[in-house]
């Protein structure tokens, strides 16, 4: 005795509708580059948390790009063009005995150690972002097999 099976490629069908219309409107890449958008306003906001404030222009010269797509990434970025950002992130020498009028002293050390505010930011917001665009990738196959 025998038996034939019936096979119903209906779902497979609708897949891949899904998948070729998701692809062409570009659906799974525009919902990734609004998460990175939303990881990235959270990396701005912890790395400003963590700048030093003496007059507050460090602070506030902090800017996040808009997301992209370059290559197989998306990429954010978090920029700050003041001219001594490099220098209170990584640290900086300076000549002892020098005279500053600013702070109105003499120098008595001969290195300032970095405050690591962008790479201590970038450490907390990275856990946190694969996190969210895995949960978001997700959801954006499963409404490509309709669930």
């Amino acid at each position: 005795m025998s038996r034939m099976g019936k096979f119903d490629d209906g779902e497979i069908k609708s897949f891949l509708s899904n998948l070729q219309n998701s692809l062409h409107n570009q659906d799974i890449l525009q919902a990734m580059i609004s998460e990175m958008n939303d990881v990235g306003n959270l990396g701005l906001i912890a790395v400003k948390e963590r700048t030093p404030t003496d007059k507050g222009r460090l602070k506030s010269a902090w800017q996040k790009t808009s997301a992209t797509k370059r290559g197989n990434a998306v990429v954010v970025e978090l920029v700050n063009n003041t001219e001594y950002a490099a220098s209170v992130e990584f640290g900086h020498r300076q000549k002892v005995g020098r005279y500053v009028p600013a702070i109105n002293a003499r120098l008595v050390t001969p290195f300032v150690p970095g405050k690591f505010m962008l790479k201590n930011s970038m450490t907390e917001i990275e856990a946190l972002m694969t996190q969210r665009v895995d949960k978001r990738f997700t959801a954006e196959i499963n409404k490509l097999f309709g669930k």
